[in-house]
This record gives C-alpha cells, structure tokens and sequence, in this order.
C-alpha cells in the first residue's frame, strides 16, 4: 500500500468514526423518539365520537357524552381532525325510539358524520372499599374507525373487534380522590390513550404517555 493510498484510506475511516459518533450523539440527543399515529382520520372528514357503553358498564349518565367532547377536544387540539359531529346531535339520536336497534351506519347518516370513531366501553367501575374510605376505578374500551356505509376503516376487518384500551386508578384514600375524582381522572386517562392513536406524539412527553 503506498503512502497515497494509506492517507485516504485513513481518511476515510475518520470520517466513518466521526459519522458514527455523529449519529450516536444524535440518539442521545433525541431521546426515545416518537409513535407515529396508528391511524390517520381522513383530512376534512366530519368525524362522530361515538362512545357506546355497554349495559354491563356502569358509567354515569353524562359519561359518554364528556368522554365524547373530551376525545374530540384532544383531536382537535393535536390536529388530528377538525370537523366534529357534536355530541348535542348525538343525543338526540340517542333519544330516538329505535336508537337500539340502530347500528353504527345508520348512527353515522343520522348524524351526518363521514366517519365514526366507535368507542365501545365494556366495562367501568368508580367506587369505594373500605367503609367508604377508598376509592378507585378501572375502565376498558374498544376503539374502531368505521365509516358512513359501515366499513370498517381501522383496525383492519378480521383482525380484531377494535384497539383495546385501558384506564386503571390504584385504591386512594377518598380525602385525597373522591368518586368524582375517580370520574374525570378516568375521563382523562381513556381520552389521551384514544386520542394519542390518531396522532403522533412525543414518548418522552409524560402527559402523553400516561
């Protein structure tokens, strides 16, 4: 090898060196990066929040309806839709004497809505053990993309009845969280772990990643 030969090839070893230790201090920099949204709502599309609670779940009466303005709030705030359906419309849908019999489809056409994000809540809880003196909660959900004609968007026909989602408060003596408490907090909780799917978020943001 001759001298020419043996500068370039130092060369460019040093520039592989200070390339990798570049893209090393970059990953440090960077921290743990970020999730990409595991769907995208159509851009312009009037979306419906549907929040369908089971009769097995005993969420208040206002419950769907909060939940509802909350996950919508959330979308809009981290531009993941813009156009909603309000949830005032959905109730009066709700009212309606063949509402049960009703599916999302016909939910959807009767709301105007192009989309509709189908929370299905199977299962909640709010009390207090102990002679009243603790409190605590857990909630799970169902979360599916379904669009005005009954399609389902996301996740995909037959890979599973919809993205499940959980919220769990640990027993808390109820001077310091009482059942309203237990509420909102599980209010707040299922809407960042729904909302946070439709957008990409920062995972070292520890609100979004509660």
């Amino acid at each position: 090898m001759n001298h020419q030969t043996s500068l370039r090839l130092t060369a460019a070893l040093l520039l592989l060196a200070f390339t990798l230790s570049g893209c090393q201090m970059l990953y440090m920099f960077a921290g743990k990066g970020s999730q990409e949204a595991l769907y995208v709502i159509p851009k312009g599309a009037r979306v419906l929040i549907f929040v369908d609670v089971r009769p097995t779940a005993h969420m208040p009466a206002e419950g769907p309806l909060v939940l509802g303005e909350k996950i919508a709030d959330h979308l809009f705030r981290h531009k993941a839709a813009d156009n909603f359906v309000a949830q005032q419309r959905l109730s009066e849908v709700r009212r309606l004497d063949d509402f049960r019999k009703m599916g999302i489809a016909d939910i959807a056409r009767a709301t105007d809505a192009d989309v509709v994000l189908h929370v299905d809540v199977i299962q909640y809880t709010a009390n207090t053990i102990s002679d009243s003196s603790i409190s605590e909660g857990s909630a799970a959900a169902l979360v599916k993309v379904v669009d005005r004609n009954g399609n389902r968007l996301w996740p995909p026909e037959g890979t599973a009845m919809g993205a499940p989602v959980q919220a769990r408060l640990d027993p808390l003596l109820t001077e310091q969280r009482d059942l309203n408490a237990v509420h909102k907090e599980l209010a707040e909780l299922l809407t960042i772990r729904i909302g946070r799917m439709f957008h990409a978020y920062d995972l070292e943001d520890k609100e979004m990643t509660k």
